[in-house]
């Protein structure tokens, strides 16, 4: 059985290192390898994506095919795996069944930053209509979606975490005591000028690993900005820290939170992160240093409620197996 997986158009593996999560990748496509015969699509530049597929290709034998022939090449694939909306405009046209993941809310976060929304509403009203399956990693988002589109097949399947490799002990980067660590995008969205304040105002040191254009306010607030962290190094960061927080406006099932719980770390969450149940600390963001100091206080009993909740909710083998069943479900149609 052929799957073809298809990332965002003009993207590729050229951009996974910008964020580390190459092996991320690597890892979630191997699950694919063992069960189907497997393509993957970029938009990158030949030679370089080669070198970084290289190595995945002679453990797996799976192939790499450039944008310039992906029409071809998905229209011999049995079923398709769409990362994320964006990616169902290039499978669409070539009329085969697909699963797509819808992790985010598009819609809102055009509006924070300005842009218009109506794309995504209309690109968002034909994929759901036209794919398999639709998996949300956020369940509020997809409990919304089944209510409003009751003729799509749409399903509440989680981010995974590999809850062996994000644990709590381990090695630990050395960081100061009293450390409140950020992973991810540094954009307007994460709402990271709110957390600056709050680590000032308590003085606690703020970390925050990952690239984007608000990192050198961040760091004139007083944060340490690492740049990017390779996915393999993430546990050391993890356990080199006191308290994990994520302030965003919007957020759909965030994997530094998955990665954060899981390592045991008490997490201190915005109102709009809807995931983690009772085992966060969820909080308005004008109140997110009432939330860190909480969180300093219990830092024990939250970080066990935090690994409990990851490890029974978003192991990697209780959610690959039920993703590779989607899959093949929709190429039997």
């Amino acid at each position: 059985m052929k799957l073809g997986v298809i990332p965002a158009p003009n993207s590729g593996l050229w951009s996974m290192p910008r964020t580390g999560q190459v092996e991320r990748l690597f890892r979630h496509l191997a699950y694919y390898a063992e069960h189907f015969d497997l393509r993957y699509v970029t938009w990158g530049e030949p030679e370089e994506e080669w070198r970084l597929w290289k190595p995945f290709h002679d453990k797996t034998g799976a192939q790499l095919v450039h944008a310039s022939a992906r029409f071809r090449a998905l229209r011999e694939c049995d079923v398709l795996r769409c990362m994320n909306l964006h990616a169902t405009m290039a499978a669409m046209p070539t009329f085969r069944p697909f699963v797509v993941s819808l992790g985010a809310d598009y819609q809102a976060i055009a509006k924070i930053h300005g842009r218009p929304a109506w794309k995504w509403k209309a690109l968002q009203a034909v994929a759901i209509r036209r794919a398999r399956r639709v998996l949300v990693p956020n369940e509020r988002m997809a409990l919304d979606l089944m209510e409003r589109c009751p003729y799509a097949s749409i399903v509440h399947h989680s981010n995974w975490i590999d809850t062996e490799m994000f644990k709590p002990g381990g090695v630990k980067f050395p960081t100061r005591n009293q450390t409140v660590l950020y992973v991810g995008r540094l954009v307007k969205e994460k709402n990271l000028a709110v957390l600056a304040r709050a680590c000032s105002s308590l003085n606690v040191f703020l970390v925050c690993v990952g690239e984007g254009p608000m990192r050198e306010e961040l760091e004139c607030a007083g944060a340490h900005c690492t740049g990017t962290v390779d996915w393999p190094l993430l546990p050391g960061w993890y356990q080199g820290c006191s308290v994990f927080a994520i302030p965003s406006l919007s957020e759909g099932h965030p994997k530094a939170l998955t990665e954060a719980m899981a390592s045991g770390l008490p997490c201190v969450v915005s109102d709009a992160v809807t995931e983690g149940g009772d085992a966060v600390i969820r909080v308005a963001p004008e109140n997110l240093a009432e939330g860190i100091k909480l969180a300093l206080a219990n830092g024990e009993w939250y970080g066990k409620a935090a690994r409990a909740h990851a490890v029974q909710h978003w192991a990697v083998k209780r959610l690959m197996p039920r993703e590779i069943g989607y899959l093949k479900a929709a190429a039997r149609g």
